[in-house]
Formats: structure tokens, sequence, C-alpha cells
């Protein structure tokens, strides 16, 4: 069985006119607690700006997960619990393509402990 050989070929395209760029993500701000000793936990929020940006999705992680853990809270707002004293930081991460990051630093000092005489 044999094909037919096509000479000519010619092709279409169309192509929508209403196709709006995407509107990325310009900026993630953090705000809560820069200050918590071991044991203690707080929520931090991240704005996302422009507030019309298509994917406003953001990853939450911690810079050191022995010293702060990070646990979802919801959309744009994490539990932090301080494990170890030091220095650690939440870091958000817009998950749009944009590569727009924010650091929120939160110190942990030793939990104090109440000495009786």
């Amino acid at each position: 069985m044999s094909l037919p050989v096509v000479d000519d070929l010619t092709l279409y395209a169309v192509f929508k006119k209403d196709i709006k760029p995407a509107k990325f993500v310009e900026k993630v701000e953090l705000s809560g607690k820069e200050d918590l000793k071991v044991g203690e936990s707080a929520y931090i929020t991240a704005s996302v700006m422009p507030m019309y940006a298509d994917n406003k999705e953001l990853k939450f992680e911690s810079s050191d997960s022995d010293k702060l853990t990070v646990k979802r809270a919801g959309k744009n707002e994490v539990l932090v619990v301080a494990n170890k004293k030091g220095t650690a930081y939440v870091k958000a991460t817009a998950m749009d393509g944009s590569g727009v990051t924010a650091e929120h630093k939160i110190t942990i000092t030793a939990e104090m402990r109440k000495i009786t005489f």
C-alpha cells in the first residue's frame, strides 16, 4: 500500500486576539513576630503584590528546620515553631515563575526558667 505524496501543504493558525499577558507577582512581604523563645510558636503572614497577580500561590520554607519549623496554616499564612536557640529565616517564594522571594528573620532565645529558692 502506498500513500499519495502531497506537493503543496497549507497550514492555518488561529490566534485569539483577546489573550492578555500574565500578571506576575512583583513583591512579597512577610509580617509577624521576630523574636521567639524555644517552644513558642507564632503566625507569619504574607502579602502578595500586586493584588491582581494571576497566581498568588507561595511556597514557604525554613532556612534551618532544626531551629524553626514551618507549617502551612492558610493560603498565605504559616505557623512557625521555635525548636532551638539561634537565628532562622522564613522564606516565601512566588510560584508564578517570577522568582520573587521574601525572608523574615526570627531570633530564637533560650526558654526562661524560673528558679525558686
